[in-house]
């Protein structure tokens, strides 16, 4: 009876070694929503050499009951919607358990039509006219220098900084053509300085609503330029009172860093280590009648100190000229809303510039003050 015992002991574990050697088997799943991926081809390699092949079942099962024991390499290639599989396994399995891969989803859209939009930089289809825009929220933001608003201008598309050989000339060119050929204008009106080439009135950012830059083949109806039209649209008031007032400090030599190189002021004249700059300002805006009337003044002033090093070692000069800088800018605007299709618009500027080169030089010169100019811009608009 012990015999027999031990016989049918021997011969159930026998079939459950047998049984679990004969099940085993691969499940692919589909690694997106964890169901079993079907009617896949699969191929199973030692080395080079192919063992066998087959389809998943129904359930995803990739059957191995015929392959020996040893080292495998299980592979499904790559499909239009899937990842393909590469993977390193053995047989028989850890603890006769199913082996489970994850078949990867590939992420592709299929799109009929794509359509940019941008409002800073726009290509007219009809004409092929190209324009770039400066809106009044970047102009607020972006750290340009001495609140000079045409020094925003140098990051658009086909401008570049303007090099001519004096110190008044233009701060941008166009398609690399001279800068004297800009033509410039405040709400579509001329605002061109005649004899130097460049604005006439430097609108303040404080009184700028956006800016238009026109540098391909705009239309004739803008003219007087072969090369580009730089735009200035100017604020307005609205229903809602709003103003700015601001103070802006360069203080000089208390927080400069040595340098090598000169810096210019906002006019082109070369400067030295503690140059200083002094700007204040003060906008307002406002309705005289609802919806109708609206008004926006604007007043900006920039004072300009840099000293220069006068130095005569026959005359025993060895002394400090000091130089200053003066930019005033008056605004004001008024708009009448005659009805929705038609509004008229007043506008004025003014602009009070003196510009001083002292005498001297940034390491030392000879040019004395009395031998120095001052130039004085008074401006209309």
């Amino acid at each position: 009876m012990k015999k027999l015992f031990a016989f049918v002991v021997i011969l159930m574990c026998t079939m459950q070694i047998s049984m679990a050697q004969t099940s085993q088997r691969i499940k692919i799943l589909n690694a997106g929503n964890l169901k079993p991926v079907a009617n896949v081809t699969f191929i199973v390699s030692k080395g080079d050499v192919m063992v066998t092949t087959g389809r998943t079942d129904a359930n995803g099962f990739a059957d191995l009951s015929k392959v020996p024991a040893g080292d495998y390499t299980f592979f499904i290639a790559e499909s239009d919607n899937t990842t393909g599989v590469n993977e390193s396994f053995s047989l028989p399995l850890r603890d006769d358990k199913d082996l489970t891969i994850m078949l990867q989803e590939k992420n592709i859209s299929s799109l009929a039509e794509v359509v940019v939009s941008d409002q800073k930089h726009t290509l007219n289809r009809t004409d092929a006219s190209v324009q770039s825009l400066v809106t009044k929220k970047e102009i607020e933001v972006l750290p340009i220098e001495g609140r000079d608003i045409t020094r925003s201008l140098f990051r658009l598309p086909n401008l570049t900084i303007a090099t001519l050989s004096y110190n008044e000339s233009p701060n941008v060119a166009i398609n690399g053509i001279n800068g004297i050929y800009t033509n410039y204008t405040i709400d579509g009106m001329d605002n061109n300085e005649r004899f130097l080439g460049n604005s006439k009135f430097n609108t303040p950012f404080g009184f700028t609503e956006s800016v238009n830059v026109l540098t391909n083949n705009y239309s004739a109806e803008y003219g007087n330029t072969t090369t580009g039209i730089i735009n200035v649209n100017t604020r307005s008031g609205t229903n809602d009172f709003t103003g700015e007032v601001f103070y802006v400090t360069r203080p000089g030599k208390i927080v400069d860093a040595r340098s090598s190189f000169a810096g210019v002021d906002l006019y082109g004249n070369p400067v030295k280590d503690g140059f200083q700059r002094q700007q204040l300002g003060v906008g307002l805006g406002g309705k005289i009648k609802k919806d109708k009337t609206f008004y926006y003044i604007n007043f900006e002033q920039t004072y300009d100190i840099k000293d220069n090093l006068l130095t005569s070692p026959l005359l025993g000069v060895n002394e400090t000229v000091r130089g200053n800088n003066s930019f005033s800018y008056a605004s004001g605007k008024l708009d009448q809303y005659w009805s929705k299709r038609f509004h008229s618009s007043l506008r004025a500027n003014y602009g009070h510039f003196d510009i001083e080169q002292q005498g001297g030089g940034l390491t030392g010169g000879t040019l004395f003050p009395s031998a120095g100019s001052v130039q004085k811009n008074r401006t209309w608009l």
